[in-house]
């Protein structure tokens, strides 16, 4: 079941958290697949977001 709806994601300026990345790098994740589609939409430009600096420390 994709809980994460990606395709309802489509205007405004969205925050990407830590958990978004951290199930996009776990195959394993039920949230893989639709963390990996949520990710692309910002690779091609399709929604905005921005994250945080403390968020990249808590996961590197």
């Amino acid at each position: 079941m994709d809980i994460l709806n990606v395709e309802s994601f489509s205007k405004g300026l969205i925050f990407i958290d830590t958990n978004i990345f951290l199930y996009a790098f776990n195959k394993k994740h039920r949230f893989y697949e639709s963390s990996l589609r949520f990710l692309s939409k910002f690779q091609e430009a399709e929604i905005l977001g921005f994250s945080s600096v403390i968020l990249k420390e808590s996961i590197s």
